[in-house]
């Protein structure tokens, strides 16, 4: 029977609990880098877009203004993915 407790679960599973609590920690590793990355592009993009009239963006903004903003979506799927798996591993 599964304890609900992570104590008693601590106490009569120590290897699967320390497991889950590893992984756990990764899953969380992973959040606080992909939050900042998350929040470095978006510093970026707003830097950029503001000397977009110095640097005379006429038509299309550069490659590396594209692959910034199609980076935030799929930062924001990686969080998802990651708190889906935490909440996976916990119940």
């Amino acid at each position: 029977m599964t304890a609900y407790n992570p104590i008693i679960r601590l106490v009569e599973h120590p290897v699967a609990a320390l497991g889950d609590l590893a992984i756990a920690l990764l899953f969380v590793t992973g959040l606080v880098f992909s939050w900042w990355a998350l929040g470095h592009n978006l510093v970026s993009l707003a830097v950029k877009t503001e000397n977009r009239s110095k640097r005379g963006w006429h038509y299309l903004p550069p490659l590396t203004y594209v692959a910034q903003l199609a980076a935030i979506p799929l930062i924001t799927a990686i969080d998802a993915l990651l708190v889906g798996a935490m909440i996976h591993l916990i119940w």
